[in-house]
């Protein structure tokens, strides 16, 4: 599956396997040159590493997950220039794990037209709740989230990324509203009756 964002960039779908090679080569290049990073699990003893692939093997097993790479299209060939990828958390929930745009490719509205699209197709399949966590300076991708209609639902100490905001996106029109009155943002009186019983 290609979806055009832009002119010269389109999303294509694809699998885990076709994924995993951009992320080992891109990922610890973008996502540690901030901050400092602790990775337990290259603390790991042999057995304990061994439990710990055993465990991560039965949970991916039946997941729904998302993978797209996001490619820059020009006089035929074509780049990537980022991705976002994640998985259902729930039943009714889907955690977007990680999306990214290549340093180079910024400040085009790329990271809200691969947000939106993912949104737009998980909303599809029938997700109620979106979630993403992010580190809380990212200001960017905390606005560009805030703006496609995410809301903060919390923060945590997290002990790899340290302070983060957890954000959530409800599909549902009577979700947000719920999420809403929870928040103190609407009184009783302006949830529509048949919501809240």
């Amino acid at each position: 599956m290609i979806i055009q964002l832009t002119k010269n960039y389109e999303l294509r779908k694809v699998t885990a396997e076709e994924f995993d090679p951009f992320f080992k080569k891109y990922g610890s290049h973008y996502f540690d040159e901030s901050r400092e990073s602790y990775w337990p699990l290259l603390l790991l003893n042999p057995a304990e590493k061994q439990k710990a692939d055993v465990l991560r093997d039965n949970f991916r097993k039946d997941l729904f997950e998302l993978y797209y790479l996001l490619y820059k299209v020009e006089n035929d060939t074509a780049e990537v220039a980022g991705w976002t990828t994640g998985a259902q958390c729930d039943t009714q929930s889907f955690y977007m794990r990680n999306s990214l745009v290549f340093t180079e490719h910024r400040r085009q509205g790329l990271y809200s037209k691969m947000a939106q699209q993912v949104l737009e197709d998980l909303t599809e399949l029938g997700f109620l709740k979106i979630k993403s966590n992010h580190v809380a300076t990212n200001n960017p991708i905390l606005i560009a989230k805030l703006r496609l209609g995410f809301k903060i639902h919390g923060f945590e100490l997290d002990e790899k990324n340290g302070v983060i905001v957890n954000m959530c996106y409800l599909t549902t029109d009577h979700g947000s509203k719920v999420l809403e009155y929870r928040a103190g943002a609407l009184k009783r009186s302006q949830v529509p009756e048949g919501i809240l019983s």
